[in-house]
C-alpha cells in the first residue's frame, strides 16, 4: 500500500523509515526524486507500507497534536489512594522514558501496564496509564 506522508519539523528519511517499519533504501526508491536533496517541512514523499503491517503505523497527514488524556474515576473507592487510569496515544518521537517520566512511573512500569510495548513503541498505540494521587 502507497500512502503520502508529510514531513514534519526535525523529521529524516531515516526517521520516517522507522516510524513506518521499512529499510531507508525502500523510501529512496519510492521517492526517487529527492535524490541528495534534503527534506523540507511540509512536503509529501511516498511510503510504502506492506499490507501486512500493523495499521497503528500509519500516521498519514496527521497533526502534530498534544496526547490525549482521559480521566477516569475508579468507583471502588476502599483505599485511601485513588487510582487514575490515563489513556495516552503515542506521538512521533516519543520514547518509553519520555512517557513514564511525564506520568511519574519507571520505564518497568510502563511495560507492565502495557505489555504490548515491551519490544517495540509504535506512534498511535494507545497506552493505558494507571498512577497513585
Amino acid at each position: 500500500t502507497v500512502i503520502t506522508h508529510e514531513v514534519l519539523p526535525k523529521e529524516s528519511l531515516y526517521s520516517i523509515s522507522k516510524q513506518y517499519g521499512i529499510s531507508l533504501s525502500d523510501l529512496k526508491k519510492a521517492n526517487p526524486e529527492l535524490g541528495k536533496k534534503s527534506l523540507k517541512v511540509g512536503q509529501k514523499i511516498s511510503v510504502l507500507v506492506k499490507s501486512d503491517t500493523n495499521s497503528s503505523l500509519v500516521a498519514e497527514n496527521k497533526e502534530v497534536k498534544s496526547p490525549k488524556e482521559i480521566v477516569v474515576v475508579p468507583q471502588n473507592i476502599e483505599d485511601k489512594k485513588s487510582e487514575t487510569e490515563i489513556s495516552h496515544e503515542v506521538l512521533p518521537k516519543e520514547t518509553k522514558y519520555g512517557i513514564a517520566k511525564q506520568y511519574g512511573l519507571k520505564v518497568a512500569e510502563l511495560e507492565k501496564q502495557n505489555p504490548n510495548i515491551s519490544k517495540k513503541l509504535l506512534v498511535g498505540y494507545l497506552l493505558k496509564i494507571r498512577t497513585s494521587k
